[in-house]
């Protein structure tokens, strides 16, 4: 099999396995798909060790590499939590967040239309800003203040510096 074609397969993999683990966390699939995970990890370890003697290949490779290292890494971190009981599935399998989670679930949507308002205000562009990555870098956030500082809550608000918006954490016991 050639460079190319190694790559093409690899990429291929990469994305049926963030597919899989999208299902898994949706309460689809009953199990993780860890299998594909050690064959794709496998795959990758063997066209690792291969001389790519062409530089876009090579680039292409480290590109597929790191984004499933990134991929495994949010997984990993996704199952500790659910592990741990940070994050639950409800009823129908779907994983959210459970009772001790370090934010409230109506403070960050306000925070969220707050942040909006405020971009709003100053003449920023509110197109790409989407509700679910803003909702996890907040709860990243909070998980962090919450290891450094044993709190049991964190509370988001935001506010004007200049022209533009800030999102400030407090922290609640």
């Amino acid at each position: 099999m050639g460079v190319k074609q190694a790559l093409d397969r690899i990429e291929r993999k990469i994305e049926e396995l963030k597919k899989k683990y999208d299902l898994f966390f949706q309460g689809i699939l009953r199990a993780e798909p860890l299998n594909e995970r050690r064959e794709l990890e496998f795959l990758l370890r063997k066209m690792g060790q291969r001389s790519i003697p062409n530089t876009a290949d090579q680039f292409r490779f480290n590109t597929l590499q790191a984004r499933f290292y990134s991929y495994q890494n949010m997984w990993n971190r996704i199952t500790t939590a659910i592990e741990e009981g940070r994050l639950v599935r409800d009823t129908k399998g779907r994983v959210s967040f459970s009772s001790h989670a370090p934010v409230d679930e109506e403070n960050l949507n306000q925070t969220f239309l707050d942040y909006l308002n405020a971009r709003k205000e100053a003449n920023l562009p509110v197109d790409n800003i989407d509700f679910t990555s803003f909702r996890e870098m907040l709860v990243k956030k909070a998980l962090e203040i919450q290891d450094k500082s044993s709190c049991r809550k964190v509370e988001f608000r935001v506010e004007m510096e200049g022209n533009s918006p800030k999102i400030k954490a407090k922290r609640k016991n």
